[in-house]
């Protein structure tokens, strides 16, 4: 340490003197190098060597994503398993289990070698790389399609029931649209039976969710009902511009049905629901004593009236944006038709 020392010393000492050295032979400065590098350790192949970059763990892996993979085998795990009791009396149920089995050892054999300590981090690859998720839906879908489209039968059943009774004729309601609306999802049922048997699972739910996207015969025929006893309950109002007021507010309710907005109709009358009867309470003790007032009444439905339409415009703004992405994602997954060439 003490010759470095003294080395560095001479140096700085000779540097700071050069200017006054100029003349000193190349020979001096020569021999002072070959000094310093003599007693300098490594001399000067160390000094000229640069820093070796740093060398990182490939095989190292964020304990948040180990956490974080073994919480996805364990719900996949979980998944299966429910899949494998559900299967039931399903068709097939043989060949569903087996796919089921054969998986779950998938996912046990990623588990193992992910806990196994080595290669950690490309057993998480393969894991990723094998997507077991999309498997696992198309078991799923093998089990739940035959049954959501049973139960989807039921119901088209039960609507045309209800649409043929005479006390749901005459409610200001078109119903003409829904009986088309049952035929398309007659024909849309059959094209996922098609679906379904080629083996086209994913093709089939998306199908399905099409179908299910803008129109629910349970959703209808509760309107019908609720529009029939909202009927009955005006008829006990005898103030008629406090009966306009309600039907007023209702219409809002109708006026989508008859568009064919079926969702925006039945949310906004869910939803509506419960503050309509307490209005069609008020209503009936208006100009009896200890009843409201005709002012204080109207005022009041007013507000509501503004809230119904309010969420009627947010609810088919929704629903139109959504309309609007589907279509564009359809347009970009289909290429467009070729234009006829003319001929020459």
């Amino acid at each position: 340490m003490n010759k470095i020392f003294f080395a560095v010393l001479i140096l700085a000492v000779f540097l700071t003197a050069k200017p006054a050295l100029a003349k000193t032979s190349d020979s001096l400065w020569a021999a002072i190098i070959k000094f310093a590098q003599e007693i300098i350790p490594g001399g000067e192949g160390a000094m000229s060597q640069p820093m070796e970059e740093e060398k990182f763990d490939e095989d190292f892996v964020d304990p948040r994503e180990l956490q974080q993979v073994l919480r996805e085998i364990k719900d996949l795990k979980k998944e299966l398993n429910r899949l494998a009791k559900q299967a039931g009396k399903t068709a097939g149920r043989e060949a569903i289990l087996a796919d089921v089995n054969a998986l779950l050892g998938q996912v046990s054999g990623f588990e193992s070698n992910i806990n196994s300590g080595t290669n950690v981090q490309e057993a998480i690859q393969e894991f990723r790389e094998a997507e077991i998720w999309q498997d696992l839906n198309k078991i799923r879908a093998k089990i739940e399609i035959p049954k959501q489209k049973s139960q989807w039968e039921k119901e088209i059943k039960k609507l045309e029931k209800i649409l043929n009774q005479k006390k749901f004729q005459n409610l200001g309601l078109e119903l003409s649209g829904v009986k088309t609306k049952l035929e398309e999802n007659r024909a849309g049922l059959a094209k996922i039976q098609e679906f379904y048997n080629a083996g086209e699972f994913e093709e089939a739910m998306e199908e399905f969710n099409s179908l299910r996207e803008d129109f629910n015969p349970v959703d209808v025929g509760n309107i019908l009902q609720r529009t029939q006893e909202l009927t009955n309950r005006l008829k006990t109002i005898k103030n008629a511009e406090v009966k306009n007021k309600v039907k007023e507010i209702y219409q809002e309710v109708i006026d989508n049905f008859n568009q064919g907005e079926y969702r925006v109709a039945w949310e906004l009358m869910n939803e509506s629901w419960q503050d309509i009867m307490n209005l069609v309470s008020k209503a009936s003790s208006v100009g009896k004593k200890q009843g409201y007032s005709k002012e204080g009444f109207l005022q009041m439905s007013n507000k509501l009236e503004q809230q119904v339409k309010g969420k009627a415009e947010e609810k088919r703004a929704i629903i139109q944006e959504r309309r609007e992405e589907k279509q564009e994602v359809k347009e970009k997954i289909e290429p467009a038709p070729l234009a006829p060439q003319p001929t020459q």
